[in-house]
């Protein structure tokens, strides 16, 4: 997603190097910007770097620093510049724009000590899967990813897909991420019981459910049933789905009956309105 909200449909995973934290994905995009690929083998520490990136789903944020040092016969570079959770795969940028480099990981333990994967991997990875392609082996599907990451956030309008943007919206909680929520909502929405609020308010209220509750569980429970005002181009979708949250002192599982209001579904759908009816709940403390 963009920061002025458009989707590009996810399609497949192209290439996913051995032994390297980095994927090649495609798109189905159009018109879309991109960043040009520069080098890192000239690079020198104490270089100054920039890295846009969605921080704990600040989407957009651009931060900077230094190139600290260069680590393991310079396959990591060590950074300053913050990569919090939410930017792994941002991109590193040089003062003239061009990618030196990909955001992996941070350290936990340390005070900003921060990594990103030299930028002469990713084009290793994109001459490998050229030539895959040469092969015939572009289009077949790499492993999934895991069931914490994000796989398609670009629902499309009509029929099945329609039913299948309120699947994965009803079950984007199951992500780490809270960015992949707060994806699929429009910048007003009329939000459970908290009346007309907007998307930053969504974002933290998001983080801190997702911080009570750890582990957490929602599947569907059969198919939504979806009605759409063509003339309106919006549709309402019920959905009944079960869920399961757990914390360290108890856990809750049940099931409620959402009502989900989208607008723009031709187009790019954004849920405006969610309402929610709670059918069965239980609750026990969790066994340590």
């Amino acid at each position: 997603m963009t920061n002025d909200g458009a989707f590009f449909a996810f399609e497949s995973v192209l290439y996913a190097p051995p032994g390297v934290d980095l994927a090649i994905l495609k798109f189905a995009a159009h018109d879309a910007h991109w960043l040009k690929l520069g080098r890192s083998d000239t690079a020198a520490e104490g270089q100054r770097v920039l890295v846009i990136g969605n921080p704990n789903g600040l989407q957009g944020t651009v931060s900077d620093g230094l190139i600290a040092a260069f680590r393991k016969d310079r396959s990591l570079i060590q950074i300053t510049a913050p990569i919090s959770p939410g930017s792994s795969g941002s991109p590193v940028l040089d003062e003239t724009g061009q990618v030196i480099g990909v955001a992996t990981l941070m350290e936990v333990d340390g005070q900003n000590l921060n990594f990103a994967i030299p930028v002469e991997s990713v084009k290793d990875a994109i001459a490998s899967a050229i030539a895959q392609q040469g092969e015939g082996g572009v289009g077949k599907q790499q492993p999934a990813p895991s069931p914490r990451e994000p796989v398609s956030l670009s629902p499309r309008a009509g029929g099945s897909e329609l039913n299948e943007f309120v699947r994965e919206f009803v079950t984007a909680g199951n992500y780490d991420e809270p960015s992949v929520e707060l994806g699929f909502y429009g910048e007003s929405v009329d939000y459970f019981d908290d009346g007309r609020v907007g998307k930053a308010f969504i974002a933290e209220d998001i983080k801190k459910y997702n911080s009570r509750w750890p582990a957490r569980s929602y599947s569907v429970q059969g198919d939504p049933t979806v009605t759409v005002d063509s003339a309106r181009d919006m549709a309402k979708a019920v959905v009944v789905l079960h869920f399961s949250v757990q914390n360290n002192r108890k856990s809750i599982r049940g099931s409620c009956q959402n009502t989900i209001l989208i607008r723009d579904v031709s187009t790019n759908p954004k849920v405006v309105s969610v309402v929610s009816k709670m059918l069965t709940r239980t609750e026990e403390a969790t066994r340590q």
